[in-house]
């Protein structure tokens, strides 16, 4: 498959009488193809094309002034980026449903902005195009029931590596990062009785820049989760979700960062399952401190929020069923 499209832009200098034009065509192929090894396994491979096409506001070659010491301005010499995405994946459900995958993505001539500042201490922002982006992400997921029990493990693990580029101010800055985890899942459902789920994992970050060479961001992370129902009589459901989430201290953030959350709640259906009552607890253990951390670009943050303590709640809901 093959998407096309035409951009074609005017815009006229009204105070010089200049004219400017600029036209991009944008091609973003799709093609997927599958091969059949036998009944339970099989190959998937795909490729995927995308263009980035610049706004008219970064071509124009005209100054925004409207604020005198941040002056944007176009750069009509700005080209289309693109991206070219592979990716190649093996399924098969004999015996252990097994899944494989690979995924490789390169760019060409992203656009970014970079920032100088003149001999008047102004700051002069344009859009320029960068080149070199890269990345992949691989990994497994392994899913089987255990005989007669009844009982599913999982097993999965996921590794991915992208590198880019940007400007900070006029300097070009080469980011790299690296992660990899891995999660084991333990499950039983027994329809109108029990059911439950265990699951842990843990996690490896290392974020690097450049600009920066001297201070990698590197962790470890941990996030443990069981989540257990039973139906123990009268149709009354009792549910407990218990998560233990922990990150490793790092210079710049050295908080604690292990929290302990407990959620629980009861529910009840009455009037022939049309009304649910539901009294829920949230934040049982009052360790739920609102602690997030993220990996953007060349940029690692830690934020905490304002969360709701230790609480509780009563709820009524009407199911609204107009078959007839």
């Amino acid at each position: 498959m093959l998407d096309a499209s035409w951009s074609h832009y005017h815009q006229s200098d009204a105070l010089h009488s200049i004219p400017f034009d600029y036209s991009y065509l944008s091609l973003s192929p799709q093609v997927m193809a599958n091969y059949y090894l036998n009944s339970t396994q099989f190959i998937h491979a795909d490729y995927q094309g995308s263009a980035q096409q610049p706004a008219a506001a970064q071509l124009q070659p005209a100054a925004n002034n409207n604020d005198p010491l941040h002056i944007t301005i176009g750069n009509p010499g700005l080209r289309s980026g693109y991206t070219h995405k592979w990716g190649l994946n093996y399924y098969s459900t004999r015996k252990l449903n097994t899944t494989l995958y690979l995924s490789i993505h390169l760019s060409d001539k992203d656009i970014g902005n970079r920032t100088t500042t003149d001999s008047l201490g102004r700051q002069v922002t344009q859009a320029v195009n960068i080149t070199g982006a890269k990345g992949a992400d691989w990994g497994f997921y392994f899913t089987r029931q255990l005989g007669r029990s009844g009982l599913n493990i999982g097993l999965a693990s996921d590794e991915a590596y992208t590198k880019n580029y940007l400007y900070i101010g006029d300097v070009l800055s080469a980011n790299k990062l690296f992660t990899a985890g891995a999660n084991l899942t333990l499950s039983k459902y027994v329809p109108n009785k029990w059911s439950f789920q265990l699951a842990a994992g843990g996690g490896w970050y290392d974020n690097s820049s450049s600009v920066n060479i001297s201070s990698p961001i590197k962790y470890w992370t941990q996030h443990h989760n069981l989540d257990a129902g039973c139906f123990p009589f009268w149709g009354i459901e009792l549910h407990s979700v218990l998560d233990y989430t922990w990150r490793q201290k790092t210079g710049p953030f050295d908080t604690n960062n292990s929290i302990w959350n407990w959620n629980a709640w009861t529910s009840k259906n009455i009037l022939k399952n049309k009304i649910t009552l539901r009294w829920s607890i949230t934040n049982i253990l009052n360790q739920n401190t609102g602690v997030s951390r993220s990996i953007s670009l060349n940029q690692t943050a830690q934020s905490v929020t304002n969360v709701l303590g230790r609480c509780w709640l009563f709820t009524a809901a009407w199911r609204f069923d107009h078959k007839k």
